[in-house]
């Protein structure tokens, strides 16, 4: 009876929360624009997924919230689209949504002028969907005036603002917007929190002014925050310095990271020149073999270029090569992974009493871990049957 009543209380917070929170309408697409259009009000859109965490974080614990709900169902028609099913995916090809969760918004006649990405406090949910009914800072009619060569500083401040918040490229109007600001001011509180905030590239100019000019930064705004915020772009600047493939870029990162890291900054290079080169045989494998041998201690990365190599190589020099990095692994924290990939190598150089074991301790790993062997079951097999 207890158990009934609790369930029962349980359903019913559940409901009050939802009432209270964001209405989302249904029907299909064609009906929502006519019902916008009849009540005269702005359409939000939520374009999600099955499959995404964020997305159901937000249906969760930002939609039911009453002060979301009381903006929303003020202003907004809202409605849930499923950017995988029926006609939503022919809504996700029209309006190019590719990350989840986006959020559109568009005018009661049906013209898409707004857009933002990924998932965020109520808070800023509301502000960023206020800026959806705000004609200087939406986000597709700020692209059309920024196209049309509008440039003031205020605009170009709004601008960046939304495509932030649009998880777009924002390197061109912050290029401008500070070109119109004297450099002796770029260290002011006001100008390094929108350096801070929105400039995340390690190859623009302004991150390389205020990396050349971190003590000037670090005096008027603290060393601290001007450190982290110099971590924070050099670490995630390695798969941009990778994929942007020059080599004038590479060398300038390099400087960079030569300068700030220290004891650390040795490792560090040797493994953004692995990756850079992984595409640039010889190189690759001199870069390679130097990050690996020297520098690398992580578990899963040394596990990950010997099953890569395991895959990809039928020679014995490459397989010895990627033999030694499984078995530094394993020496780090012995694994199911790591002990399978150790397997297969051992099997690939036909040394098969030596992968029998492996194999065995593999799969003894992972009924203790709780994982699957079934690959390694079949790997076992077929090591019998060679033997």
């Amino acid at each position: 009876m207890k158990k009934r009543l609790l369930i029962t209380l349980l359903s019913f917070a559940t409901f009050a929360l939802n009432a209270q929170g964001i209405k989302f309408c249904k029907g299909n697409w064609a009906t929502i624009k006519a019902k916008a259009k009849a009540e005269n009000k702005y359409i939000f859109v939520d374009a999600y997924t099955t499959w995404c965490g964020p997305c159901k974080w937000l249906s969760k614990d930002i939609f039911p919230q009453k002060k979301v709900g009381d903006f929303f169902n003020k202003h907004y028609v809202s409605y849930k689209f499923d950017m995988e099913k029926g006609e939503g995916v022919k809504f996700a090809q029209k309006y190019q949504v590719n990350l989840y969760p986006t959020m559109l918004y568009f005018t009661p006649e049906g013209e898409l002028v707004h857009k933002t990405v990924g998932a965020c406090a109520a808070e800023t949910l509301i502000k960023r969907a206020s800026n959806g009914l705000d004609a200087e800072k939406q986000f597709y009619v700020l692209k059309r005036r920024f196209k049309q060569g509008e440039r003031n500083s205020q605009f170009l401040k709004n601008y960046i603002e939304v495509l932030g918040d649009a998880k777009e490229n924002l390197s061109e109007p912050m290029g401008i917007y500070f070109a119109q600001i004297d450099k002796k001011d770029w260290a002011s509180n006001e100008n390094w929190a929108f350096i801070k905030k929105y400039e995340r590239s390690a190859l623009s100019n302004i991150f390389s002014y205020v990396f050349t000019n971190r003590a000037k930064f670090a005096e008027a705004n603290g060393s601290n925050k001007v450190n982290g915020y110099i971590l924070q772009v050099l670490v995630r600047g390695v798969k941009e310095v990778v994929n942007a493939n020059n080599q004038d870029q590479l060398d300038a990162f390099v400087k960079k990271l030569q300068a700030f890291f220290g004891s650390d900054a040795q490792r560090r290079i040797a493994r953004t020149k692995h990756l850079f080169y992984a595409r640039n045989q010889p190189k690759s494998f001199q870069y390679t073999y130097d990050y690996f041998d020297n520098y690398c201690n992580d578990v899963h990365e040394l596990n990950r270029i010997a099953s890569d190599y395991c895959e990809k190589f039928e020679e014995q020099l490459y397989l010895e090569k990627a033999l030694g990095w499984v078995e530094k692994s394993i020496k780090l924290d012995k694994r199911s992974f790591n002990t399978y990939t150790q397997a297969q190598l051992l099997y690939k150089l036909k040394r098969y009493k030596r992968a029998k074991k492996a194999a065995k301790e593999s799969i003894r790993l992972a009924q203790k871990e709780g994982k699957s062997f079934k690959n390694t079951r079949k790997l076992l097999n077929e090591i019998k049957r060679v033997m």
